[in-house]
């Protein structure tokens, strides 16, 4: 069967759910594949006559595939090693059979994969020069570390380069941006295990979430200075009720800069995170390719989900066309 849009994600997920909506509403048929059936049912594709089965749902060619959040669920009694060799090859076997329907994505998982490098983001960044940057070095060299602590005029932070998140036998462990205290200088030297990111603190009157959606933007202002540990961090906080979240107008520069790099890796939909000092002077901390929106709709009421659908229309529409009037852009 043909389906306008497939998602990848769960339609437990208010972000898919939402949308899918939205695209009901304009008579656009979809199809989501819940990263639960992918344990409980079956993956089937048929190079030599294309069409993916997933349990009871066959689809037979699609325009567009939505990738929210292709993320398998564990399976309980694996070891650690045996649940990620299943869950790479589930994501494998799903994005291969996806790729050979359709060549059309939003955004695709080479774009994300790319876009997730924190180095090539801070290198675009750098040479850009319209987003200002606080001081960065990724090393796992000691000497190197030391000498930019050194030169620091005021603190500095240390942050993880990809997955916040360690996996222990009693659970997960979320990794934050911490502050480079003197436990963390006197053992500098473990650096050399794992590479990461040193930065000059930049002392926040605000977080700025920065949402860019084909050529719309929602740029959300928000208050953590009262939570103390979102100090250095301000994801890490208990609730996000807690944060006072304000819809604001970003600086005309700002927007531009990061339309070109979403451009530049690819991507239809980003957020972008930003601290705002006491000076009010925008400072990038990194663009997540498939970060999380919902809650900000929730909280200020911005229409990003309906964004989202009306991108994704608008990518169908500009698929429909023949190759030579199409617009061009990253497949």
């Amino acid at each position: 069967m043909h389906y306008d849009v497939v998602i990848l994600g769960s339609l437990q997920d208010p972000h898919v759910s939402s949308v899918i909506r939205h695209l009901h509403a304009d008579g656009i048929r979809t199809i989501c594949i819940d990263q639960i059936d992918l344990w409980q049912d079956t993956v089937t594709f048929r190079p030599e006559r294309p069409h993916l089965r997933v349990g009871d749902k066959c689809i037979s060619s699609t325009s567009l595939v939505w990738n929210r959040r292709a993320y398998p669920t564990l399976i309980e009694f694996m070891s650690k090693g045996d649940k990620k060799f299943a869950r790479d090859e589930f994501s494998h076997s799903l994005f291969g059979s996806l790729r050979a329907l359709s060549q059309t994505w939003f955004n695709s998982p080479e774009s994300i994969r790319h876009a997730s490098y924190k180095v090539a983001q801070l290198s675009w960044a750098s040479r850009d020069g319209r987003l200002r940057m606080p001081r960065s070095i990724i090393t796992s060299n000691e000497a190197d570390a030391k000498a930019f602590l050194d030169s620091a005029s005021a603190q500095c932070v240390i942050k993880p380069l990809y997955m916040p998140i360690i996996e222990g036998e009693s659970g997960f462990e979320r990794m934050y941006t911490s502050c480079v205290d003197s436990k963390i200088v006197d053992n500098i030297a473990d650096i050399k295990n794992s590479p990461c990111i040193l930065q000059d603190f930049i002392e926040r009157r605000c977080d700025v979430r920065l949402n860019i959606i084909g050529s719309d933007t929602f740029a959300t202002r928000m208050e953590t200075r009262h939570i103390a540990k979102a100090t250095y961090d301000g994801r890490n906080v208990d609730d996000y009720h807690n944060i006072l979240h304000t819809p604001i107008d970003p600086p005309d520069d700002i927007v531009d800069a990061c339309i070109d790099m979403c451009a530049h890796f690819g991507l239809r939909f980003a957020a972008f995170d930003f601290a705002m000092d006491n000076q009010n002077q925008w400072f990038f901390l990194e663009i997540n390719p498939n970060g999380q929106w919902y809650w900000i709709e929730e909280m200020t009421g911005q229409p990003l989900s309906q964004a989202m659908a009306g991108e994704i229309r608008r990518q169908l529409q500009l698929s429909a066309l023949p190759a030579s009037r199409s617009e061009p852009g990253p497949p």
